[in-house]
């Protein structure tokens, strides 16, 4: 096929390409004209149409510590209502808070579901330091590529430290209140 023929070619091609182009706006105009006569298909979901999830976990019960900061400052409260004056007795220690306020003691399933929760978190970071150390390793050290990760690896460090403090204080914690070992392992 020789040079003209091809340009031939491509002209009307060209040409019935340009002759079925639209507008940006008539493709709209025909869009909203479709949307207006076709029904809804389907039926629409929403939050008050839906049955709750009957295997969803049950929520921890609302006295139980959130962070390790709560979990901190209960155990400090805790001390500092336990090493309370009675001012109206003779200097004696008070006695333990009535029934009502007195504060159920956590169980082995607390003490395990914390731990797990905790070790998880030291896990999936200690898995991501790793990672990132790695894809460091591979990058030349001038590229703007690796300063970024650079400063995501040290982000990421800087959270697995906080991480094994949160372990160090549940650990301190349990020792604290007699927990057995074996609960936190």
């Amino acid at each position: 096929m020789d040079i003209r023929m091809r340009l031939v070619v491509c002209a009307v091609l060209a040409a019935a390409h340009a002759a079925e182009a639209q507008s940006l706006g008539e493709v709209a105009r025909k869009e909203a004209e479709r949307r207006g006569v076709v029904a809804p298909e389907g039926k629409v979901y929403t939050n008050d149409t839906l049955k709750p999830d009957p295997t969803a976990p049950v929520p921890a019960p609302a006295d139980a510590p959130v962070s390790p900061s709560d979990a901190e400052r209960m155990a400090v409260e805790n001390e500092a209502a336990e090493s309370q004056v009675n001012p109206a007795a003779d200097g004696a220690p008070a006695e333990s808070a009535p029934a009502a306020k007195a504060k159920p003691e956590r169980g082995e399933a607390y003490w395990r579901g914390r731990a797990q929760e905790v070790r998880s978190k030291l896990n999936l970071k200690n898995a991501e330091v790793l990672s990132m150390r790695q894809r460091l390793n591979t990058l030349p050290p001038d590229s703007t590529e690796f300063e970024v990760s650079q400063g995501a690896f040290k982000s990421a460090s800087h959270d697995l430290d906080a991480i094994k403090n949160e372990w160090k204080r549940l650990e301190d914690l349990a020792r604290s209140k007699k927990v057995p070992d074996a609960w936190l392992r």
